[in-house]
């Protein structure tokens, strides 16, 4: 969302503010011609002298402003939600001089993402072993084996978002995406010019394993510990707001996971 942070003194201190739309009189909000340093969030924000969006104007964009012009003379605030992607402006004949003019520049876009599930397709899935715990009875009675075995085994999962190379969502934009309930993946587009995030862990969690409780005489008992591992690619739908501006993108979520262990028994003549 939107927001602007406005405050008494430069460098950020004194009293603040904060505001997510247009404030046509800042002396009702009981802090007019007193704004020496403000934040912007999202959209790019007016600054009037006068109440009513009257008098002289100043534009910040988002960032930090440790400083503004025309300290302690502001009254009126709004938020600019047109979009600015190509801005436009119209000069007249008989207006005064203008020497240079320089646009806005939006803020950074609030995206949404959907992952459409229903055109999941899987890339890749096979069984993988891992461990191999063997038993042997040569005696002429059957054995007890071990119940239970508890053993700590390594499990892996990774995921990735690209984005198509038209995509509007630059470096530096943040975003959510339900997984599966209750799971969220947070990626935040940190390398300029960079469209896809990845996300791996490599994680240990501890697999209980259940054994035959006897081994019949002169038998060999081969437990082969697997992990199936499983890749699946699923397409994702980008809502990207800006302002007033709405635009649907699409890209494409991956993800890897080997997080099932399972044993499987084979037994042979000792």
């Amino acid at each position: 969302m939107s927001k602007i942070i406005v405050y008494q003194h430069v460098n950020f201190q004194g009293l603040s503010k904060e505001f997510h739309r247009d404030v046509p009189n800042l002396v009702n909000e009981r802090f007019n011609d007193c704004i020496s340093s403000l934040k912007v969030i999202g959209q790019p924000w007016v600054a009037y002298e006068h109440i009513n969006y009257a008098g002289q104007q100043r534009g910040y964009e988002e960032g930090e402003h440790a400083s503004v012009d025309g300290n302690d003379s502001f009254s009126s605030l709004k938020i600019i939600t047109e979009d600015l992607e190509n801005p436009e402006i119209v000069l007249f004949q008989h207006m005064m001089r203008v020497s240079h003019v320089r646009p806005l520049k939006s803020g950074r876009p609030v995206v949404k993402a959907k992952i459409m599930w229903d055109q999941m397709v899987k890339e890749n899935e096979r069984n993988l072993k891992i461990d191999e715990i063997i038993g042997v009875n040569q005696t002429d009675t059957e054995q007890s084996f071990s119940t239970n075995a508890t053993k700590e085994y390594e499990s892996t999962f990774g995921q990735s978002v690209s984005f198509s190379n038209s995509t509007t969502i630059t470096a530096g934009t943040t975003f959510s995406m339900d997984i599966v309930p209750g799971i969220s993946m947070e990626a935040n587009l940190s390398v300029s010019n960079t469209f896809t995030v990845e996300k791996s862990t490599t994680q240990k969690e501890t697999s209980s394993l259940n054994m035959p409780a006897k081994i019949t005489p002169h038998t060999k008992l081969i437990v082969n510990v697997i992990r199936k591992e499983v890749s699946v690619r699923v397409p994702v739908e980008f809502t990207v707001t800006q302002g007033k501006s709405v635009k649907t993108e699409y890209g494409e979520y991956r993800c890897s996971s080997g997080k099932s262990v399972y044993a499987e028994f084979n037994s042979e003549k000792a």
